[in-house]
């Protein structure tokens, strides 16, 4: 098989799961953040991670996203506080869980979530494929698939060559100080955004950026299952 053939498969794999979940964890500038995630179709979601701030640092305990029948709740673990939040949408409920998780809320849910394929930021929207070596991921066998991801950086994958399942996903989202500044310059001028941002109390500071920013993170699934019956969890309280 090509690389090609391989992205299809994985991408076959994905969409038409009827249940999935996961364990692993990202790592980046020396923090490890821990996560898993539980699907049912239609509409179960449930993600759990280590949260995580540049200004708070890393939390040892957990938050979770959680999700069904239309409804989203996110329940935020932080030291010495738990809050729980309505959120308006499983979309933005990913959303916000992609900042505090080192970007591990949206991998996979863009790839299982079909209300989430227009604005979906995964391992599979990499372009110019091409298939390198096989190695291994927690003693599982593995095709290593490189391409060209956001920004134009190098992005590599290890898809297992069982199940098509996603086992490592290493990005570079590396950004110049011009490249910073312009993505900014947009946030800045979406007044909705900003609004709520600020709202939250996690609105950016209007500053320049003058130095590039090196930001290489890795992703590692230590343990995939695809159409295996699980009990899905109830409703987080605070309780």
């Amino acid at each position: 098989m090509d690389a090609d053939e391989i992205i299809a498969k994985s991408v076959k794999a994905y969409s038409t799961c009827t249940s999935y979940q996961d364990r692993g964890y990202a790592v980046f500038h020396d923090i490890r953040i821990e996560f898993s995630t539980l699907f049912k179709r239609p509409d179960q979601f449930y993600f759990h991670f280590q949260d995580y701030g540049p200004r708070r640092g890393k939390t040892e305990k957990y938050s979770t996203l959680w999700s069904q029948g239309g409804e989203t709740v996110f329940q935020w673990v932080r030291e010495g506080s738990t809050n729980l939040e309505v959120v308006e949408s499983l979309h933005l409920g990913i959303a916000r869980g992609v900042g505090c998780s080192a970007g591990s809320a949206g991998i996979i849910a863009g790839e299982i979530l079909p209300v989430l394929q227009p604005h979906k930021d995964t391992f599979l929207q990499l372009e110019n494929f091409r298939l390198d070596e096989g190695g291994q991921v927690a003693e599982i066998d593995c095709y290593i698939i490189k391409g060209i991801g956001r920004r134009a950086r190098e992005c590599c994958v290890w898809i297992s060559k069982e199940d098509f399942s996603l086992r490592r996903f290493w990005r570079d989202l590396s950004s110049t100080a011009a490249e910073m500044n312009a993505e900014m310059k947009v946030m800045f001028e979406n007044k909705e955004l900003m609004a709520m941002l600020t709202e939250k109390g996690i609105a950016p500071p209007r500053t320049e950026a003058t130095t590039d920013s090196e930001h290489i993170t890795d992703y590692f699934y230590t343990e995939v299952a695809f159409d295996q019956e699980f009990e899905f969890p109830a409703r987080p309280t605070l309780s």
